[in-house]
């Protein structure tokens, strides 16, 4: 028992604490709720939630505990928490321990030969230093029982490896102070402990992502491919989260922690297994040459999906070593690819890795990271397609279209790189580029005396969700010194599907401004009509699907007529896309569409290829193709 005059005195004991702390079982149950315990004596609160494991058995430790920031060259550095013991024997209190340099906290103190923890440290002093207060410590200042500050310490560092530099543990023993005793059984227990959970899952006691990650390495290098190889098995619990909700948290974490026992029992001490995520499990096992690995993991997923119950689908993807991935981190990637292509099946679903999918996905990172640097480095330019009268082939104004002009895959289509703009969010600023840079143009043209033209401009379903798009627009109209009603902004049919009364706001925001508003794609979606009544548009732009077939199906020239006639008893403009023979522009002249672009008249082209078509001398001043870095709001394909 801890005499009453130690630094532990009125402290609550922790659940079930001798003076050493326990071994963790590998699949321990849920974790004792420590919500009633103390808190520590002194930490940080900007630092405590990046400390990756509890602190309440550091807190009730008699001994001295600090926990250390490394620097840049991986040195303690900076305290982030010390426990009441610490702060007590040296004597502390006052200027909190956490948020300054561990040489400024123990500069009062050194060794018998003068050094300092630091100059010992830096001579090869390995494991224990003792330190002397200089001057010691006055102990008449405290009251009769009550703990004081040490006059000798013991410190002892042990670097605990993590992310980045990692932390340092600075374990101090009380050398003064004969009725605490030496404690250093406690604390190296308490250090391992650390150890183990910077590694391992609290809640199930499995391997977290990093150590996964690491151990699968080793395991893949010490293990000969040609002896049959392994599989890895990676699980996912659909809506956990909602579970939780609904059932409560201790449910959840009672059923991951059987899905766990069972997931042990089955692979066993040969194979690994892991916690990779809140709702995500993964088990890798050898296996012997010949073994069916799909056989396994099929019978495996249906033995786990069965416990998880019949409202929770389990989810599970297959990846074999070496036949499908030879190496630990493309072994994982591979493993939640097949995860993914397992989730968009229906129900308890399974998946291996498909061929050529890791590859699709590695090219799928590059492309993204060449995606950013693009619009950090200008690689983005602007081409003009020409709108013009099918009656005289006269130009009426131009769309604006986003090219990406990469240094060594030439220019890229749009095709390939607008849908993973929309899916990373990349599309918003690169939408905020095409605005800016084609409002610019614009007024270019303007001022070298090109006839008056309306832009058009795509705008993405992320750019109309974003907060102040109308003023964002107003304010490029200022800068540019255009007109409001020379820009046409252009949103698709499905945006109206998927976004309905959010765009309607924005839309009508945009019309106050005094911009013109089409509907672009129109008739390849459900509810055009319906919204026809209710947006203030300008333009009805007919697709090109009803305008290719116009010479060759009849039913199609009729429907395109529908079209026509709808838009002109609505007051708006019609303009057909995707016009490639004179054919096609004769059949929509005949049905009363006047507006067109298309192949016929005009590709999308650099604004420096329309200088004759405009009448111009030489190409204007200003921005003709983009190139430059521009921030602010619209995309365009």
């Amino acid at each position: 028992m801890i005499p009453p005059n130690t630094c532990t005195a009125g402290m609550p004991p922790a659940p079930g604490s001798g003076t050493a702390t326990p071994a963790v079982p590998s699949l321990p149950g849920a974790q004792a709720d420590a919500g009633q315990a103390e808190a520590p004596a002194t930490a940080s609160p900007a630092a405590l939630p990046r400390l990756p494991w509890p602190m309440l058995a550091l807190a009730q430790l008699p001994a001295g505990v600090l926990l250390c920031e490394a620097d840049a060259e991986g040195r303690p550095d900076v305290v982030a928490y010390a426990n009441r013991c610490a702060a007590i024997w040296l004597d502390d209190e006052g200027p909190a321990v956490y948020g300054r340099a561990l040489s400024a906290v123990l500069a009062p103190w050194r060794r018998g030969d003068g050094l300092s923890w630091e100059e010992a440290w830096a001579l090869g002093a390995a494991g224990r230093v003792e330190l002397q207060r200089q001057p010691p410590a006055c102990a008449q200042a405290h009251a009769a029982g009550a703990a004081a500050p040490a006059s000798r310490l013991a410190l002892q560092l042990q670097h605990l490896p993590g992310g980045g530099a990692g932390l340092w543990l600075a374990s101090l023993e009380n050398l003064g102070d004969a009725a605490a005793g030496p404690h250093q059984g406690a604390l190296s227990a308490a250090a391992r402990h650390i150890v183990y959970l910077q590694h391992h899952d609290g809640l199930t006691g499995l391997l977290l992502r990093d150590a996964f990650r690491q151990r699968l390495r080793a395991r893949l290098a010490d293990t000969d491919p040609a002896a049959g190889g392994g599989a890895l098995l990676i699980f996912e619990i659909e809506g956990l989260a909602a579970y939780n909700q609904l059932h409560g948290l201790d449910a959840g974490d009672r059923l991951l922690v059987a899905l766990a026992r069972t997931l042990n029992a089955a692979v066993g001490g040969a194979g690994l297994i892991a916690r990779l995520a809140p709702a995500r499990l993964a088990a890798f096992v050898p296996l012997a040459a010949g073994a069916d690995a799909e056989a396994w993991a099929s019978a495996l997923h249906g033995r786990l999906a069965a416990q998880a119950g019949a409202r929770q689908p389990l989810h599970a993807g297959l990846v074999r070593w070496p036949q499908d991935v030879d190496q630990a981190d493309g072994l994982l990637l591979g493993g939640e690819l097949a995860l993914e292509a397992a989730r968009r099946r229906p129900g308890k679903s399974f998946a291996r890795l498909m061929p050529g999918a890791l590859a699709q996905a590695r090219d799928h990172v590059q492309l993204r990271q060449a995606l950013e640097d693009a619009l950090a480095l200008g690689q983005f330019e602007l081409h003009y397609q020409p709108r013009v009268d099918g009656r005289d082939g006269r130009m009426l104004g131009v769309e604006a279209l986003l090219r990406w002009r990469h240094p060594v895959w030439g220019l890229v289509a749009p095709a390939r790189f607008i849908a993973l703009a929309e899916t990373s969010g990349l599309i918003v600023p690169m939408g905020a580029w095409v605005l800016e840079a084609a409002c610019a143009q614009l007024a270019a043209w303007d001022a070298a005396g090109a006839p008056p033209l309306q832009m058009a401009i795509n705008f993405s379903p992320l750019q109309l969700a974003q907060p102040g798009l109308a003023q964002q627009v107003a304010d490029v109209l200022a800068r540019t010194g255009l007109a409001p009603g020379r820009l046409e902004v252009e949103i698709t049919e499905s945006v109206l599907l998927d976004h309905g009364d959010e765009v309607q706001r924005v839309m009508h925001e945009l019309a106050q401004l005094g911009t013109r508003l089409a509907l672009d794609d129109f008739g390849t979606g459900y509810s055009s009509l319906a919204y026809l009544q209710r947006l203030p548009l300008h333009t009805l732009k007919i697709d090109r699907a009803f305008v290719q077939p116009l010479c060759s199906e009849p039913r199609q020239a009729a429907i395109a007529g529908g079209i026509v006639q709808i838009g002109r008893s609505l007051g708006l403009t019609l303009v057909a896309e995707g016009v490639e023979s004179a054919c096609q522009r004769d059949a929509l002249l005949a049905l009363g569409c006047c507006e067109m672009q298309g192949f016929l008249f005009a590709r999308p082209q650099p604004a420096a290829d329309l200088v004759t078509r405009l009448g111009l001398a030489a190409p204007p001043h200003g921005p003709v193709s983009g190139g430059g870095a521009l921030s602010p709001p619209g995309p365009a394909r």
